[in-house]
């Protein structure tokens, strides 16, 4: 929108607050809440995730966090999941 009250930084503080991270990736905590009430993880489950990733690095690609800063690279999905069923922010409130 080239509105700068809505870019990352200005915004990433409320993502924080409303965000439980629980995924295996060991993501950055300044980046991804612990405390908060919608969980999320990313997929484990993905056939061909692993091809996917280095396909992405051969390209010259990093595999980071499509939730971070930085969105351009190859990366694990993340979701909203609590116990491996999809999750709203109706179930989460």
């Amino acid at each position: 929108t080239g509105d700068e009250s809505w870019s990352y930084k200005n915004v990433l503080e409320f993502f924080l607050k409303s965000e439980h991270y629980v995924g295996q990736l060991g993501l950055a905590k300044d980046q991804h809440g612990q405390n908060g009430l919608v969980h999320t993880e990313e997929e484990r489950f993905s056939r061909g995730i692993d091809v996917w990733l280095r396909a992405g690095q051969e390209l010259g690609f990093e595999n980071g966090d499509s939730n971070g800063p930085q969105t351009v690279g190859f990366s694990r999905t993340i979701f909203t999941k609590r116990n491996g069923r999809r999750e709203s922010s109706y179930t989460s409130y």
